[in-house]
């Protein structure tokens, strides 16, 4: 919800299949379902090194600029969740 709410990525490991299927805010859901791949930072601890890194990978350009019109309409419509 607080990503939806200001539109920006996340840092999880999850895949959220579970949480979808609970989520009970449907715009919410459905944000998340058609922009999760772009949004979504998974990462790596690597406790032997004691580095982070995050493992995305390069998204064209192309692929963003089509993900422009999904972006959350109203604040409000999520608040409610």
């Amino acid at each position: 919800k607080c990503a939806y709410n200001r539109n920006c990525r996340f840092l999880d490991n999850d895949n959220y299949r579970e949480w979808l299927a609970k989520m009970p805010n449907e715009v919410i859901r459905k944000w998340l379902e058609s922009c999760q791949e772009f949004l979504q930072m998974r990462f790596y601890f690597d406790t032997g090194l004691g580095t982070f890194d995050t493992l995305d990978g390069n998204v064209p350009a192309a692929a963003l600029a089509m993900r422009v019109a999904l972006q959350p309409q109203s604040t409000a419509q999520a608040s409610s969740a």
